[in-house]
């Protein structure tokens, strides 16, 4: 199955909601767990990436090694606010969610290094690692972000990587995991 979560209206109606499709039933089914809306406010612009259970890497307070989403970033227009610069609240906070259990942990962050916060950038996981990049700092940055973070979900910290080279900064754009990459 797949977890849909968050989004907004054209109106800027923000959900805060998770929704879990069963392929083999053919149904949803919505989270009747979400943390505290002053933790997790709704959002759109934010990511979610599928996690696969990694043993002592469990968000859980029981430990429990389980495949999760994990959702970073994104945005919001205070309540009341109207569209206009310098109203949004950008996000960079981590949550993972067990749409089994239906359960959801705030991410543990050791250390004081994090991405900044931000929207329509993209995540992906590989080898242990959930990896953001680039996406927008405000609705009125002059570029987007060229910048690529590493959380490691054993350590629960992130580390920014500064590769040689790369793509260009950029938001609104698409990634995916490439199993057999070195």
């Amino acid at each position: 199955g797949f977890v849909v979560a968050g989004g907004r209206t054209r109106g800027h109606r923000c959900f805060r909601d998770a929704w879990t499709y069963r392929v083999a039933t053919g149904s949803w089914t919505e989270s009747a767990t979400l943390p505290d809306p002053e933790a997790y406010p709704c959002r759109w612009g934010h990511t979610l990436t599928r996690v696969p259970a990694t043993r002592g890497a469990s968000p859980f307070p029981d430990g429990r090694a389980v495949e999760t989403v994990a959702t970073f970033g994104g945005r919001f227009l205070e309540p009341g606010e109207k569209k206009k610069s310098g109203a949004y609240v950008y996000l960079n906070d981590l949550w993972f969610y067990d749409p089994v259990a239906d359960e959801w942990a705030r991410g543990a962050v050791l250390g004081e290094t994090r991405p900044p916060a931000r929207d329509h950038h993209v995540a992906t996981f590989a080898r242990g690692g959930l990896y953001i990049h680039g996406g927008k700092l405000t609705d009125q940055a002059p570029k987007a972000l060229g910048d690529l973070w590493r959380y490691d979900v054993a350590a629960k910290r992130w580390q920014e990587l500064t590769p040689a080279s790369g793509p260009s900064t950029r938001y609104l754009h698409g990634a995916a995991p490439w199993p057999n990459a070195e």
